[in-house]
């Protein structure tokens, strides 16, 4: 059974994954990378935050994982939802 302060953790963890969408969002266009970010999810100890996609090509994520590692300081994962 969770406890009221792990309740209020996962509310302030749905802030900060709608503001993760958005950030990833804004990367992606900084790159010129064409993809939509759909969903965000960040790990319940947030070492990690997955952020999931949909585009019909192969992307190159290299450049846009390391900008987003050094603004969240956590393990970035990049999964697209047609694969």
């Amino acid at each position: 059974v969770a406890t009221d302060a792990e309740c209020e953790h996962v509310k302030d963890f749905e802030v900060f994954e709608n503001n993760a969408k958005k950030v990833c969002q804004y990367y992606c266009i900084a790159h010129m990378i064409d993809i939509e970010i759909l969903d965000s999810e960040l790990q319940f100890d947030g070492r990690k935050i997955s952020f999931y996609y949909d585009s019909p090509a192969v992307i190159d994520f290299r450049h846009l994982v390391k900008d987003l590692h050094k603004v969240f300081s956590a393990r970035i994962w990049m999964e697209n939802i047609n694969s």
